[in-house]
This record gives structure tokens, C-alpha cells and sequence, in this order.
């Protein structure tokens, strides 16, 4: 009796596995695939971060990296591979709702024949339950080489939600025409100063950080070091600096990042401001049109560059190598006296790791007010993770840890 059950059910089996079409089989094999893909794509792992000081590291600048949460810094594999993390980044930022600013200041720069600045000031009443207090610390987002408020919305959002204020930055061109036939890609250190001038104006008694994104951070830095004990910031962090801006174009060159980032270069500052700087120099708009890299770019601009100052500007130029010196934040970086702190990934396409490892590594121990947190992944100002149900940018929320250590807010 029993052999006959184990034949009907072997024959009933057969049976059904005739009726069963082989792609129907086949469908729940890949939707099996499928399914275990996706579980290994949302599993998040360690990014084994490195935070490095030196034994002369100030009081202030431990504090703010204690604060800093280590173990919340974990990336998902579906994006961990770094291009897919920078492509996301340059598609959020083109897709982002724009977020209103509460109001914007023109500020004109005396030093500079009347060229202007924007200032973009967004309060915590934007963000729905956050609510700003007396003296709430300001935040100044300084963007990268071709960002405006649109870029930074993921920042401002993260500020605002800790009731605090985010001011952004906007160097000359960036969100408007150019009043003059001049303009320098990586912004001017006096400009920021001014800025920084006019917040403490408007805001006296509130503590102001400074934070910047990529060549963002190269303004950052140059304005820390070079106004040393005067710089009036409590903080400042570099997310994804470049310590050698001729060889991060040297490693980028022909790659689609410095494909991108000319075509950029070109909408900003070149085709905005076509006829006035044609008037300037004709011949130098048409080697400009005719870049095909960074590089190149900023070769042919050091003629608008070298009027971007003042005689008594320490950061004049005349050549491209004078443009370059005056232009890295190395130069400087001995001279800051703020708490600071630079963020870099080991993973990054545009600062590459090799200069990370040579240079800024070395940042910390040349300097005591300065610290360096290293990651594996991240790539160039992306630092995706999970934060609950949707990709963040742990950079954001790593430099308003570090801000609020170091003031012991």
C-alpha cells in the first residue's frame, strides 16, 4: 500500500512538473536571483572610518570629533561601487526641489570695483518642527566649483532640522552675472571674509562655522589659513578636498568628471557672461570655448583672474602658475587656528587616494588645529548611507557633529 502512495505521488509529481512551463520555472529562478540581489544590495556595512590626530591635537578639536558617531557610518552595496555614488549625487542635484531661501543678501565688495556676492539665508522655520533659539549658531555652506543653493539643499535641510541657520555662500558668478570682466573659478578668500563680516553684522553674538563642499573647501581652507587668529568662525570642515588642485586635474583629465565639469565651467561663467568678457579679451573667450578639460579651462582664464583683484590683494595673480600657488589651500593650511576638520574618502575619483595618503595624512600632525577623517568609501562629497528607509549624505551630518563638539553645543 505504501509503495503504490509513493508511486501515485512520484507519478502526480511528474505530472505537474509536465504541466509547469519550463518559463514559468525559469521566472521564478530569476525572481529568486532578484529577490537575493536586493537583500545584498540593502545590506549596509562598515566603512571602517579613521580618524586621525596627532598628540598635540587641541582639547577643542577632540571634542568635536568624539562627538562624531563612527558607527553610523555604514554605506549599502548596491552603492557602493563610487561612480554610481557620484552619478546619484550630480542626479539628486539636478532633481532636487529647490528649497526657497528666507531671504537673499547682495553684498558689494569695496576691494574689488563693485562686484557682488550673494549671501542665501535660510531659518529654521523653513524646516516644519525645527525652531531657532537666541544665538543660534550659522552654518555657511561654501559649494563646489560650479554649486549654488540648489546643490546644497540636502545640507540646508540637514542644518535646519537641527535648528540652526545655513547660509550659502555664492562667489561671484555663481548665481548671478558678473558685474566686471572678472571672475576666479576657486573663488576669493577676501570675498568670504567679507561675507563672514556681514553675518557677524547681522547676527552679533550667534557662533558661525564654516563648511565646504570639494572646491568649496579649498576657499575654506585658504580663508582659515590665511586670516589665522582673525578668522571669525568657531569651526570649520572640508568635505572632500583636493590638496593639489594640478594633480587632481592631472589624475581627472579625460575622464568623464573633467568632460562634465568643463561643460559646467563653460555654462557658468563663459556663456552667462559671453559679451562682456569678449569685450575683455576676445581671444582668450575663444580659447576658453575651445577647453576640453579643467585644466585647460583655468589656463585661459587667468587673464579675467588676474583682474579679479585689487593691487593690495595678497591673492593677485598674473600667470597660471602665480593662479595655482595662490590658489592651493596647502600654502595656508599650517596657518589655521580654528578647530577644522577634513573629510576624505579613500575611494574618491577626483582626489584621488594617492593624495590623500601623501598629503592629507599628513595635515594632522603638521597642525594642531586640524584632524583628517578617512573612510573607504564615499567617493567625491557623496557619503551615501541609510537613514532609515532612504539614502543620506553622512557628510552632512559628520560636519554638524564636529560643529557641535567643538562648541559644546
Amino acid at each position: 500500500m505504501k509503495l503504490s502512495s509513493l508511486a501515485n505521488a512520484s507519478a502526480l509529481g511528474s505530472a505537474i512538473e509536465r504541466l509547469v512551463p519550463t518559463s514559468l520555472k525559469a521566472c521564478w529562478v530569476e525572481s529568486l536571483c532578484a529577490f537575493a540581489l536586493l537583500c545584498w544590495g540593502l545590506k549596509s556595512s562598515n566603512q571602517n572610518a579613521r580618524l586621525l590626530l596627532s598628540p598635540r591635537t587641541l582639547p577643542s578639536v577632540k571634542r568635536g570629533v568624539e562627538r562624531i558617531d563612527l558607527a553610523s557610518l555604514r554605506i549599502p552595496n548596491i552603492v557602493r561601487n563610487s561612480y554610481i555614488q557620484l552619478g546619484l549625487l550630480i542626479l539628486s542635484s539636478k532633481l532636487n526641489p529647490e528649497l526657497e531661501p528666507t531671504r537673499r543678501e547682495c553684498l558689494t565688495l569695496r576691494h574689488s570695483g563693485g562686484d557682488q556676492v550673494l549671501l542665501d539665508w535660510f531659518l529654521p522655520s523653513a524646516v516644519e518642527g525645527a525652531v531657532s533659539k537666541p544665538n543660534t549658531p550659522i552654518v555657511v555652506y561654501v559649494p563646489g566649483i560650479t554649486g549654488r543653493s540648489r546643490e546644497a539643499v540636502s545640507f540646508v535641510r540637514t542644518v535646519l532640522a537641527k535648528g540652526w541657520i545655513a547660509v550659502v555662500f555664492h562667489r561671484r558668478g555663481h548665481e548671478d552675472y558678473l558685474k566686471r570682466a572678472s571672475f576666479n573659478i576657486f573663488g576669493s578668500a577676501r570675498d568670504l571674509h567679507v561675507a563672514i563680516e556681514s553675518i557677524h553684522a547681522t547676527s552679533p553674538g550667534a557662533p558661525v562655522a564654516l563648511v565646504g563642499s570639494s572646491a568649496g573647501s579649498a576657499v575654506m581652507v585658504r580663508y582659515l589659513g590665511q586670516y589665522a587668529e582673525n578668522a571669525q568662525v568657531v569651526a570649520g570642515v572640508g568635505l572632500s578636498p583636493g590638496y593639489d588642485i594640478h594633480g587632481m586635474w592631472e589624475d581627472i583629465r579625460g575622464t568623464f568628471f573633467d568632460r562634465y565639469l568643463t561643460s559646467e565651467l563653460k555654462k557658468f561663467f563663459l556663456y552667462r557672461n559671453k559679451d562682456l568678457l569678449f569685450a575683455r579679451d576676445a581671444e582668450a573667450v575663444r580659447r576658453l570655448q575651445a577647453a576640453e578639460s579643467v585644466q585647460e579651462f583655468a589656463q585661459h582664464a587667468v587673464v579675467f583672474a588676474a583682474e579679479h583683484h585689487e593691487n593690495d590683494d595678497p591673492d593677485m595673480v598674473h600667470t597660471y602658475d602665480d593662479w595655482l600657488e595662490q590658489t592651493c589651500p596647502l600654502r595656508v593650511a599650517n596657518d589655521i587656528r580654528v578647530p577644522t576638520l577634513c573629510v576624505n574618502a579613500l575611494d574618491d575619483p577626483i582626489c584621488h587616494r594617492r593624495m590623500v595618503e601623501t598629503i592629507g595624512m599628513k595635515l594632522p600632525s603638521s597642525n594642531e588645529h586640524c584632524a583628517l577623517l578617512v573612510t573607504n568609501n564615499g567617493s567625491h562629497c557623496a557619503h551615501m548611507s541609510w537613514n532609515g528607509s532612504r539614502l543620506e549624505n553622512w557628510g552632512h551630518r559628520v560636519a554638524l557633529e564636529f560643529i557641535e563638539g567643538v562648541t559644546e553645543l
